[in-house]
C-alpha cells in the first residue's frame, strides 16, 4: 500500500493516515487551524486518498453542512451521493441564492439505522441530518456513531468538519451526557475498522473527552496549540499557509497543495 501511495502526490502525513491494517484498526485524526488555514482542504486530501486507493473496499461518509464544500469532489472527478435524514435539502447558488440542479443522486433515508445501508462505496456519501437544535443534532448523530461502533461492516471513513458542532465544550445537562457517549463511541471506532477525520478551529471549542481520543493531532498555520502538546506553539506560528505539524508520529512539518474548487453552493434548510 505504501508503494501505491508513493506514486501519488499525497502529503507525507497521508502515508500514516491512510494505512489500513487490521491489527491497528481505524485511524483517528483531528485538524486544528483558523478559518482559511486549509483544514477542509486537508480533509479532502484524505478523502481523495481513501477513494483512489481503496475504492469499493471502503465507505466514505462526509458530514453535510450549509456550505456545500463537497462540491469540490465533483471538480476532482469524484462522484458524490447526497443522503438526507429529514426534509430534502434545498441546494442554491452560494452567490445568487437561486436553486440549482445537480447531476448527483439525492437519496432519502428514513432512520439512522438506514444510513449505512444507503451508503455506496463508489461515492463520497454526503450525509445531511436535520436537527431542531444542538442537542437534537448531537443525539441524531450519536445514533449513527453507535451503528458505526456496533454494526458489523468493513472499512468506513467518516469526515466531520467543524466537529465542535457535535460535541461542544462546556456542555451542560443532557448534552454533557451525550458528549460522554460520543467520546465512548469514538474510542471504540478503531477496533471496528472505522476511521474518523475531523477538523475544528480551536481545540478549546471541543469537549475534552472527545478530543482526547484522537491518535493524530494536526496543527495548521495559525492554530492554537494546547499547553500539554509536544508541538511547540512557536513552531506552528512559523508555518506558512498550506503547512502543518502533526502530533502522533515523527515530528516534522509537512505541506499540502491546494485542490480544485467546485461551485459555491449552499443548503438552506440544514443549518443548526
Amino acid at each position: 500500500m505504501l508503494r501505491s501511495l508513493a506514486t501519488r502526490k499525497y502529503p507525507d502525513i497521508l502515508k500514516k493516515l491512510l494505512v489500513r491494517d487490521l491489527r491497528e484498526g481505524g485511524r483517528l485524526a483531528i485538524v486544528y487551524g483558523p478559518q482559511g488555514s486549509g483544514k477542509t482542504t486537508l480533509l479532502e486530501w484524505v478523502a481523495r486518498g481513501v477513494y483512489e486507493i481503496y475504492g469499493p473496499d471502503e465507505v466514505i461518509i462526509w458530514r453535510g453542512q450549509e456550505d456545500c464544500l463537497w462540491a469540490d469532489f465533483l471538480e476532482m472527478g469524484i462522484p458524490v451521493r447526497i443522503l438526507y435524514l429529514g426534509p430534502e435539502p434545498i441546494i442554491v447558488d452560494g452567490i445568487t441564492g437561486e436553486p440549482v440542479g445537480l447531476d448527483v443522486p439525492i437519496v432519502p433515508v428514513e432512520t439512522p439505522q438506514a444510513v449505512l445501508d444507503a451508503c455506496h462505496p463508489d461515492y463520497v456519501n454526503v450525509l445531511y441530518i436535520h436537527a431542531t437544535d444542538p442537542l437534537d443534532f448531537t443525539a441524531r448523530w450519536l445514533e449513527v456513531f453507535k451503528l458505526l461502533r456496533y454494526k458489523p461492516h468493513g472499512w468506513v471513513s467518516l469526515f466531520f468538519d467543524e466537529i465542535e458542532d457535535l460535541a461542544p465544550a462546556n456542555a451542560q445537562g443532557e448534552l454533557w451526557n451525550l458528549n460522554k457517549e460520543i467520546a465512548r463511541m469514538v474510542k471504540e471506532f478503531r477496533k471496528n475498522l472505522t476511521s474518523l477525520y475531523a477538523a475544528t478551529q480551536n481545540h478549546f471549542d471541543l469537549d475534552f473527552r472527545v478530543k482526547g481520543k484522537f491518535q493524530f493531532k494536526i496543527y495548521l498555520a495559525g492554530a492554537i496549540v494546547p499547553d500539554k502538546s509536544r508541538v511547540w506553539q512557536k513552531a506552528v506560528d512559523a508555518l506558512p499557509k498550506g503547512w502543518g505539524w502533526v502530533e502522533g508520529t515523527k515530528f516534522e512539518p509537512f505541506c499540502f497543495d491546494p485542490l480544485p474548487k467546485g461551485p459555491k453552493l449552499k443548503v438552506l434548510n440544514y443549518a443548526i
